[in-house]
């Protein structure tokens, strides 16, 4: 069983997220953007994160910046609606080690919470 952060502004989407991670038998701590996530990870260890693209104040590209090159740096899954290639690519490049189109679905959290988990 893995813990896992959930980064994302929007709460239902924080909670629907979470209920499909939890469903797998991983517990989750939700942060309802980058910079609250930044806040918790100063003394908080977790497995994997789950983190949005667009939010106010730290938004995803932004946190990767700031915590994906961390020595102990856990493993990010971006969720995004934003489908651009681009978007993608910068992701990948700040450290992210998958991307999940929104809406989020069961197979495709389980899929990607497998890749980086083992």
């Amino acid at each position: 069983m893995a813990k896992i952060l959930v980064i994302d502004d929007s709460g239902f989407q924080r909670r629907s997220i979470c209920k499909i991670i939890e469903s797998l038998g991983h517990d989750t701590i939700q942060a309802e953007n980058g910079q609250d996530a930044l806040n918790q990870l100063q003394t908080l260890k977790v497995d994997c994160i789950f983190c949005d693209l667009l939010m106010p104040d730290v938004n995803g590209h932004q946190f990767l910046e700031a915590y994906a090159w961390k020595d102990e740096a856990a493993p990010v899954i971006v969720l995004s609606a934003d489908k651009q290639e681009s978007s993608y690519d910068m992701s990948i490049e700040l450290g992210a080690k998958a991307m999940i189109n929104k809406p989020a679905k069961l197979d495709k959290i389980e899929m990607a919470l497998s890749k980086v988990l083992n």
